[in-house]
């Protein structure tokens, strides 16, 4: 009678309800890393926007301790109503006439940037994170391109009836030079640098994404 009994294949063990929460554990740590690294390139952006982003230093005999202003997104600030006013005497305008259309939109472009940034790199593709990392190197590229316009401008647009002539010229933008007889000094500040470390953080991003593909 056993002999004519039908057989069944065996059936197999369901997997453990504790296996595939460990293996959700494991991707999620896996991936927590790269998040982190994510939310701080877009912090790093944030944070770049209260801090100056270059500054310029002058020397003469009457300032034997010097003359500083820092440049920032929404303007500038230090020593700025003392140097409009030798700025006066060669004819160069006011340092709040600077880029009134940047500042305002500064907020604003630094704040959806940063997230933008911050999503395309929590995307795990090569693509978004290439257009993430495009998108964190435009502003310091941008701010010095724009920076640069307007040291030009103010150099090469003096007032013709100003008290003291001097040649048309272009602010140093980084290190040491010379206007009149003023030594100068720029260099750039910690909102640059953070802003630059947020571009550095988004490119390792892409570059370990990429070899982790080609192992693949």
């Amino acid at each position: 009678m056993s002999q004519n009994m039908p057989s069944y294949p065996a059936t197999r063990p369901l997997p453990h309800a504790g296996a595939r929460g460990e293996g959700t554990a494991r991707r999620v740590l896996h991936h927590l890393p790269e998040a982190l690294v994510s939310v701080l390139a877009g912090g790093l952006l944030l944070a770049a926007y209260r801090q100056p982003w270059w500054s310029f230093r002058l020397y003469a005999p009457q300032y034997p301790n010097g003359l500083g202003v820092d440049i920032l997104l929404s303007g500038s600030r230090g020593d700025v109503h003392e140097l409009d006013t030798l700025n006066h005497y060669i004819g160069m305008a006011s340092l709040t006439a600077a880029a009134p259309i940047e500042r305002q939109a500064s907020l604003a472009v630094v704040a959806i940037t940063a997230i933008a940034v911050t999503a395309l790199l929590l995307v795990p593709r090569r693509g978004p994170n290439m257009l993430a990392a495009a998108a964190a190197a435009a502003l310091p590229l941008g701010f010095i391109v724009d920076f640069f316009y307007w040291l030009y401008r103010f150099g090469h647009h003096l007032n013709p009836h100003a008290p003291l002539k001097l040649p048309p010229f272009t602010p140093t933008l980084f290190g040491n030079g010379v206007i009149g007889q003023f030594m100068t000094f720029a260099r750039p500040e910690l909102g640059f640098w953070l802003a630059t470390g947020a571009t550095c953080l988004a490119l390792l991003l892409v570059g370990l994404r990429g070899r982790n593909v080609t192992r693949r």
